[in-house]
């Protein structure tokens, strides 16, 4: 099993891009994840602005997969300025 880790800029800079981001990461995540994996998602932004999506979430059935999919679409938007060392450090 692989836990699939994803750490994704929610900056403003990438406000035009989050779309087309959202929309790869709910493909991507139907042929990259199997059964047994997890799948893992933390956003960045500016300095207080970071937090995890999901931690470990077990992807094992198709209503699985379409609540990571409703939370991806949810909460990935534009928020705050581009920082890097808070989240990392976190």
């Amino acid at each position: 099993p692989i836990d699939h880790i994803l750490c994704v800029d929610v900056s403003y800079s990438m406000a035009t891009e989050l779309a087309l981001l959202r929309e790869h990461i709910k493909m991507k995540l139907v042929k990259l994840v199997r059964a047994g994996d997890t799948f893992s998602m933390v956003w960045f932004s500016g300095r207080g602005q970071h937090g995890t999506v999901f931690e470990g979430e077990p992807i094992a059935t198709l209503p699985d997969l379409q609540a990571v999919k409703d939370a991806v679409d949810r909460l990935l938007k534009p928020v705050g300025m581009t920082g890097f060392k808070e989240p990392l450090e976190d």
